[in-house]
């Protein structure tokens, strides 16, 4: 994961001491976006990415699936009756309708399922024995991150306070390397919500992984 983040943000932050502990989210006005940065996973061609409603985690919009690889992009609208629409391009527009109850204002976290039959969230307490399956960034106004790779645009640009970084372990993180590479996203224009948070792994650490990078299939 180190690795990764290297690559794609200057200055650098450090994946261990740098994480954030946010776990739920919500919009930044009516639509956020996700990019995917790297999957690397032996899962990688069906592991499923999405969000779900904070406080009822079986509410779920599917974001990228299993073709999806570096460099997929989609919009992310939030309509006022709750509905979810998640623009793929020209991978196509999906609506979850009423995935959020329409009243106040959305909150969501992010997930991962996996063909093992796992759904792995950004909520600790909703995983298996309460584990982190996934580790959190959040910009600092100030460094660029730069998703071009080879693939061309879309150009550098700063790291915002309403961007994140979401790097998720897609095996049961007790048996599991623990390197947090398999799945790592940006989601632009969200904002954490006063909600029961992530654990920071700390003094655990991380391994440095490789960089390789998966093209569209």
């Amino acid at each position: 994961l180190q690795s990764i983040l290297n690559r794609v943000l200057e200055p650098d932050i450090d994946a261990v001491n740098d994480q954030d502990n946010t776990a739920v989210f919500t919009g930044v006005g009516d639509q956020s976006t996700a990019t995917m940065i790297i999957e690397i996973a032996g899962f990688a061609s069906r592991n499923v990415f999405g969000i779900y409603e904070y406080g009822n985690p079986g509410s779920r919009a599917t974001i990228f699936e299993g073709a999806a690889g570096a460099g997929a992009f989609a919009e992310i609208t939030f309509g006022a009756n709750g509905d979810v629409i998640i623009d793929r391009g020209l991978a196509g527009t999906q609506t979850f309708t009423s995935l959020f109850s329409g009243t106040g204002i959305p909150m969501f976290g992010f997930f991962i399922s996996t063909p093992q039959g796992n759904t792995f969230f950004t909520e600790d307490s909703l995983n298996r024995g309460d584990a982190p399956q996934a580790l959190i960034y959040r910009g600092d106004d100030a460094s660029t991150i730069d998703l071009s790779g080879d693939d061309g645009p879309p150009p550098p640009a700063t790291f915002g306070s309403d961007d994140f970084i979401i790097a998720f372990e897609d095996l049961v993180y007790a048996n599991a390397d623990q390197d947090f590479n398999d799945m790592v996203l940006m989601v632009e224009g969200i904002a954490p919500v006063p909600a029961p948070t992530a654990a920071l792994l700390g003094v655990v650490g991380l391994g440095l992984v490789g960089v390789i990078r998966k093209r569209f299939l």
